[in-house]
């Protein structure tokens, strides 16, 4: 999926995610990444974050692997915290057209 990129950002994992109640805005923050330099997986990324709307995301698909991968995880909402345990994943997918920031920009 990854071979005629010229330039991108593989995100392997997230150490953060943040959907509204309406799952409408979505924001993103990589946990595991990497940079993408001529089809190539290059040197790490620290951080990176990217928002968006489910029309974006959607809109931005180019891509879907055939591999499926789930986890565990947990959902936590509230004050006091309210974890909830969940399970998390998909298929990778190639997205075009997002902007990335790093953590703090």
């Amino acid at each position: 999926m990854i071979e005629d990129i010229r330039e991108g950002v593989f995100i392997k994992s997230f150490m953060e995610w943040n959907i509204d109640d309406l799952r409408w805005s979505q924001r993103y923050v990589g946990l595991e990444a990497y940079e993408i330099k001529q089809g190539e997986l290059g040197s790490p990324v620290l951080f990176p974050v990217f928002e968006a709307n489910t029309g974006q995301i959607y809109n931005s698909i180019v891509a879907v692997d055939n591999n499926l991968s789930f986890y565990a995880g947990m959902c936590g909402k509230g004050e006091p915290s309210q974890g909830v345990p969940v399970w998390m994943g998909g298929p990778d997918l190639r997205l075009r057209g997002l902007s990335l920031k790093k953590l703090g920009d």
